[in-house]
């Protein structure tokens, strides 16, 4: 896994936190 794929996949999952507090 590369980094940028892993900052994608971070950022992904936070938004979809933000979307279902």
């Amino acid at each position: 896994m590369t980094l940028k794929s892993f900052r994608t996949q971070k950022s992904s999952i936070l938004a979809d936190l933000t979307r279902h507090p």
